[in-house]
């Protein structure tokens, strides 16, 4: 297990991304965290799980959906929370 704090910069606010990002982990499963907006216009992560898993999920993500860009992604690894249960999209 790992656990990465991101931060996502492009066209990804006021778009649907972070509705997009939770469908995507909903579809890869075992994967717990959080996203939310900044109020710089990027959008801020926390995702635990697999290190396959949450490249499963960040591929996804990047590719974009609709009007979703991804231009920066920044991650760096960070301590585990165990116990953790929900991916929350938070405001």
């Amino acid at each position: 297990m790992i656990r990465y704090h991101i931060v996502f910069k492009g066209h990804v606010q006021h778009c649907g991304f972070r509705y997009f990002t939770w469908k995507m982990v909903k579809k890869v499963g075992n994967i717990t965290g959080w996203v939310k907006n900044r109020t710089d216009g990027s959008v801020e992560m926390e995702i635990q799980g697999t290190e396959d898993d949450i490249n499963d999920v960040l591929v996804r993500i990047k590719k974009g959906h609709g009007t979703i860009r991804v231009d920066e992604v920044k991650m760096k690894p960070i301590h585990l929370i165990p116990g953790e249960e929900l991916y929350q999209v938070l405001r």
